[in-house]
């Protein structure tokens, strides 16, 4: 998102400029609207300004000195204009400036994770069949680690480890295989689980 106030009119959108801009308009366009409007298509933005229905006395966010002059000049340009709902212009803001306050309604929401990106836990040991596996798998990992014949502590640890995620590990590919693999024959399952 781009906010700001630009000293840009941007007036009416012309044929090209749909990408940019909306069909509701402020003013006529001067020379650094056309620099704006230029920008925004470079960059892929949409001036949300433009994208939603407000009457005249709701869109100017300038007023000069003698207060006979009003324009719209500051402007919310974003690339994704689906996740902001609204613009308004807050006239009702009681401080010293001679512009007026433009607020976005945006759309929040936390994206979902996929699953496949999830980290498996112990936790996705359900069964007591996938707990003893696991159990048997580590314990023959530990016995092999009771043979190793190394002084070295971190060595030690470092196999430990890689015993104990190995055995979970394997165990969750075969369960993920066994529930993504549902639509193969029985000759294909046999395949996919000798080459994991």
């Amino acid at each position: 998102m781009v906010i700001g106030d630009f000293n840009a009119k941007i007036g009416k959108s012309k044929s090209n400029e749909s990408l940019a801009m909306g069909k509701y308009w402020y003013g006529k366009r001067n020379t650094r609207g056309e620099r704006l409007i230029q920008y925004a298509l470079e960059y892929k933005l949409s001036i949300m300004n433009t994208r939603f229905k407000k009457k005249n006395s709701q869109k100017w966010t300038w007023i000069s000195p003698d207060e006979k002059t009003r324009n719209e000049i500051d402007f919310v340009m974003s690339n994704n204009p689906k996740k902001i709902t609204n613009i308004e212009v807050l006239n009702n803001v009681d401080f010293p400036s001679d512009h007026r306050i433009v607020r976005a309604t945006l759309i929040l929401k936390n994206t979902k994770k996929c699953r496949r990106h999830f980290q498996n836990s112990t936790s996705s040991l359900k069964t007591d069949k996938e707990i003893k596996t696991y159990l048997y798998k580590l314990e023959a990992g530990i016995n092999d680690l009771i043979n190793f014949d190394e002084n070295n502590i971190q060595e030690t640890f470092n196999r430990f480890e890689f015993y104990l995620k190995n055995s979970l590990k394997s165990d969750i590919a075969n369960k993920y295989n066994e529930h993504t693999c549902y639509f193969f024959g029985e000759t294909t399952k046999l395949l996919i689980r000798r080459r994991t």
